[in-house]
């Protein structure tokens, strides 16, 4: 295997570790030695052994933050924002989307058009599957139970989703981790398709739903936030 691939196998192969760096993610401001031995009520030595080895193979990077109360300054740590594709032999799919968006893009309206349509209907679709699968009854799911369950399709596709409710027929989602990050900004219909893919997804749901962005990661945001409200 790639020494590369061996050595990220190996440092999220340890259950904690993982779980540090999925919480990394979520705080792109960054965390210290202190907020992670607190989240996990691990030792601070720890918690600087998992953090200096997820540094290691690149998945972080420390950076030094002067308190300006003298003293040794102190080292946060953030996410490298170029995503880790684990696979043998190496698959360049950025590569063949890239093409596929392109393709896409030369058609002009009516591509973009098919485009966003066809995120909405495999979100849709992907969710009818988990819905299925699950054995679920919709009609008679309460806006709870619609956030317990979105938060379970959209957190295994790595979107480490964050859902605050508003009232009985509205609720905030935050996505810390975006799955196409790295295309997004040279083409921008892809903030729009994914939009209409987690469009979809809560339409298996509830029905008629409204997707509203509030935030955005490529404005600067710590996160694309959004807020789902069920219409009549």
């Amino acid at each position: 295997m790639n020494e590369k691939l061996l050595k990220l196998n190996t440092a999220l192969a340890v259950p904690t570790r993982h779980a540090i760096y999925q919480y990394v993610l979520k705080h792109p401001e960054g965390v210290t030695v202190n907020d992670v031995a607190d989240q996990f009520g691990i030792h601070p030595n720890v918690a600087r052994l998992h953090l200096s080895k997820l540094e290691e193979v690149a998945l972080i990077e420390a950076h030094t933050q002067h308190t300006g109360r003298g003293g040794r300054p102190g080292r946060v740590y953030t996410p490298i924002e170029k995503a880790v594709h684990l696979s043998f032999p190496p698959r360049d799919y950025e590569k063949l989307s890239v093409i596929a968006i392109k393709s896409l893009e030369a058609l002009g309206i009516e591509g973009e058009e098919t485009f966003v349509r066809q995120g909405e209907e495999m979100g849709y679709q992907e969710a009818m599957r988990y819905i299925e699968q699950h054995g679920l009854d919709v009609e008679r799911m309460s806006l709870h139970e619609v956030i317990e369950h979105a938060q379970k399709i959209t957190g295994d596709s790595g979107l480490l989703p964050e859902f605050e409710p508003i009232d009985e027929y509205s609720f905030r989602f935050h996505v810390h981790g975006c799955t196409f990050r790295e295309l997004t900004e040279d083409h921008p219909t892809i903030c729009s398709m994914h939009h209409a893919q987690l469009k979809g997804i809560f339409r298996a749901f509830l029905g008629k739903a409204d997707l509203l962005k509030t935030r955005s990661k490529l404005e600067g945001a710590p996160a694309c936030s959004y807020i789902v409200v069920q219409l009549p």
